[in-house]
C-alpha cells in the first residue's frame, strides 16, 4: 500500500516532466535553426552593406635621394702629421710617431672600462742638480695658464684619476689610471700641464722642501739609501748634502729653461692601454700634441717601421 502510493504521486509529475522536456527540446532545435541558418544570412546582408570599394593602388613616387654633405676636412698641424704607423692586429696595438716626434702607443683591451696612461719624458741632466726632473714634473701640475694653482690636478682627480709623477734614471715618467669614458678630458688636461706650466715661485720652494724631504725618508731604509748611493757612486752624483744645496739654488728661470730644452716631441711617448678606440686616441693626440717643439734633425723619419 505504501509502496502503490508512491507510485501514484509519481506518475503527474513523470507525465508533466516529458512534456517539459518536449517543449524545451523543440525550442532548442528551432533555436538552433536560426542560429544555424538565419544568423548568417543577416550577419552578410549587413556585411554586404557595409563592404567598402578596395581602395586605389599606391603609385610610386620617385625620390631623389638627398645628397650628403660631406664634412669639412680636419685641419692637422704640421707637427702633428702621422710619420710613421705600425699596426700589430694580434696584439690590438698601434704605433704611431707624428712628425713632431712624439711617439704614440695604443693597446686596446676591453675587460675592465679603465685606461691606463704613461707618458715618459727622456731627460739629460747633464750640469742639473739630482731630482730636477722630479721636480720640473710636479710643478707641471701645480699650475698652468688656463689651470691655476692646483685646478690641474684637481680637474684630473674630479675624474676619476691620481698622477703619479717618478723619475727612473734619465726619464720622467707620468702615470695615471682613469675611466674610459674620461680619456679625452684627461688627455686635454696632461697636454696643457706639459705644455703650458707657469712655474710659480712660491710652489717652486714648497715642493723643493717636499722633495729634500722624501729624500731624507728614504735614507731612513737601508735597502733604499744603498741602493741610491750605488746608483750615486756609478753615476759621480754629489751626497744629498750637496744636493739639497744644489736644489735650493734653483731658480724659477732655470726651471723653465729645463723645461723648454727636455720637453720636446721626440723625447715623449705617450702609451695608452685599455678600453679605448685607436682611431679616437690619435686624432685627439694629433690635435692637442701637435704643437709640441721639436728639432728637424732628430724626428726625420726612419727607414724601419
Amino acid at each position: 500500500m505504501i509502496g502503490r502510493g508512491r507510485m501514484d504521486e509519481e506518475r503527474p509529475f513523470n507525465v508533466f516532466g516529458r512534456s517539459a522536456l518536449l517543449r524545451c527540446a523543440l525550442a532548442l532545435l528551432g533555436l538552433i535553426g536560426v542560429l544555424a541558418f538565419g544568423v548568417p544570412n543577416e550577419v552578410a546582408a549587413q556585411a554586404g552593406r557595409r563592404r567598402q570599394p578596395p581602395p586605389p593602388p599606391k603609385v610610386e613616387e620617385k625620390r631623389t635621394p638627398p645628397t650628403e654633405e660631406k664634412p669639412a676636412a680636419l685641419t692637422v698641424k704640421k707637427g702633428a702629421e702621422i710619420a710613421d704607423e705600425l699596426n700589430l692586429p694580434e696584439y690590438a696595438t698601434t704605433r704611431v710617431r707624428l712628425r713632431n716626434g712624439l711617439t704614440l702607443i695604443v693597446r686596446e683591451r676591453y675587460r675592465f672600462p679603465l685606461v691606463g696612461i704613461a707618458i715618459v719624458v727622456k731627460t739629460e741632466r747633464s750640469g742639473q742638480p739630482v731630482g730636477i726632473a722630479r721636480l720640473v714634473g710636479r710643478l707641471l701640475f701645480r699650475g698652468t695658464s688656463a689651470r691655476p694653482g692646483l685646478r690641474a690636478l684637481e680637474d684630473l682627480q674630479a675624474l676619476g684619476g691620481e698622477p703619479i709623477v717618478e723619475e727612473q734614471g734619465d726619464r720622467t715618467l707620468f702615470r695615471l689610471t682613469i675611466p674610459a669614458e674620461h680619456v679625452r678630458q684627461a688627455l686635454e688636461v696632461v697636454a696643457d700641464v706639459l705644455q703650458h706650466p707657469t712655474f710659480d715661485e712660491a710652489m717652486l720652494r714648497q715642493q723643493i722642501e717636499y722633495l729634500l724631504q722624501e729624500e731624507r725618508v728614504r735614507g731612513d731604509r737601508p735597502e733604499l739609501f744603498a741602493r741610491d748611493r750605488a746608483q750615486a757612486l756609478a753615476r759621480g752624483e754629489p751626497l744629498l748634502l750637496e744636493r739639497e744645496s744644489a736644489l735650493r739654488a734653483l731658480t724659477r728661470e732655470a726651471i723653465a729653461e729645463f723645461h723648454r730644452r727636455q720637453y720636446r716631441g721626440e723625447r715623449i711617448v705617450i702609451a695608452l692601454v685599455g678600453a679605448v678606440n685607436t682611431p679616437d686616441v690619435v686624432a685627439d693626440v694629433q690635435r692637442l700634441f701637435g704643437d709640441l717643439p721639436y728639432t728637424e734633425a732628430e724626428v726625420a723619419p726612419s727607414s724601419q717601421a
